[in-house]
């Protein structure tokens, strides 16, 4: 395991930048290192951030951060739809895609991020110099041309939630729903 930097919640109201975040040596045969371009803080690290993580305790001294946008680095062997190179929107939440769950509409119940539940030793958030995911091709989307790393960041979180509302509250093309609150579209 290797270490390398990364913005860690170190207390309440506290960040910090540690050099302790772990990077495996090499990516899993599905996984992708990825070299962050944009990120995008969330509401849900400033809010961790602002309990000192008191409702996940064990992101403490863990990197934050799941908006994120980059260019791949370096890929596992059986990566297929990506390469070193690529500029990519990386999933927010990364279900497991290949898992009974996620094959039975469940995706939701079978996740592998830092906020899952588990304290996974050789990852954290965005928030770092590499990030790794173990699940290329399940949890990247290439960036087209034309679209900004400014737009696209917007993606991963913003514009999925979105259509999770939308798909919830069962709407139709066409229809409207009022809206309060401010986001970055505002």
């Amino acid at each position: 395991m290797k270490y390398m930097k990364g913005v860690v919640i170190t207390g309440q109201n506290t960040l910090a930048v540690s050099g302790q975040c772990p990077l495996p040596e090499e990516p899993c045969p599905t996984g992708a290192f990825i070299k962050p371009l944009i990120w995008s803080p969330c509401t849900s690290d400033a809010h961790l951030c602002a309990t000192g993580c008191a409702s996940l305790p064990y992101l403490l001294g863990k990197a934050v951060g799941h908006e994120m946008c980059g260019e791949i680095v370096q890929v596992g062997p059986e990566v297929r739809d990506f390469q070193a190179g690529d500029k990519v929107i990386v999933c927010s939440v990364m279900p497991v895609w290949r898992s009974m769950e996620a094959q039975d509409g469940r995706a939701k119940q079978h996740q592998d991020n830092m906020y899952a539940g588990v304290d996974y030793p050789d990852r954290g958030g965005s928030f770092v110099e590499t990030y790794y995911i173990r699940d290329a091709d399940m949890n990247l989307a290439k960036i087209p041309e034309g679209v900004t790393l400014e737009q696209a960041v917007m993606v991963p979180d913003m514009m999925c939630t979105a259509f999770e509302g939308v798909q919830a509250l069962n709407m139709r093309f066409g229809q409207s729903v009022p809206c309060w609150g401010w986001g970055p579209s505002a």
